[in-house]
């Protein structure tokens, strides 16, 4: 389960201050929906001041699960062409953002010029508009 907060104690082996923003995972899966959680240090990543924590607890879910489609099931390799649908979303945004980074050329798909501008504006090099 994706976490995000602010630290309110540590342990004796953990790098974390109290008072650190960070996101992660709960090792579980389980116990996300709570005021406080019981999560190991390793697992967790500061977040930038500039980025909230909502969006910060959605990133593991949308970036995950994009990375794990272009990386794990994939096997994206640099110079690779990627199509991505729904490349507006939230999961196909940050996968038109990674597979640019990657070093991919990305046809984006999407429906509507609002949302075919959204993929322009993520780097996508061909844009569908369905």
């Amino acid at each position: 389960m994706s976490v995000a907060g602010t630290v309110v104690e540590v342990g004796p082996e953990c790098d974390l201050q109290i008072g650190d923003r960070v996101l992660g995972m709960t090792a579980s899966g389980w116990g996300g929906y709570a005021e406080e959680a019981l999560v190991r240090g390793r697992e967790m990543r500061i977040v930038p001041d500039n980025v909230s924590l909502p969006a910060a607890a959605a990133m593991n879910v949308i970036y995950g699960t994009g990375w794990t489609a272009l990386h794990r099931r994939g096997q994206m390799q640099p110079g690779e062409t990627v199509l991505v649908l729904a490349a507006a979303g939230g999961v196909g945004s940050a996968a038109v953002q990674m597979a640019k980074a990657h070093g991919c050329t990305v046809i984006a798909a999407a429906g509507g010029s609002e949302k075919a501008d959204v993929c322009r504006s993520l780097g996508a090099d061909v844009v569908v508009d369905y």
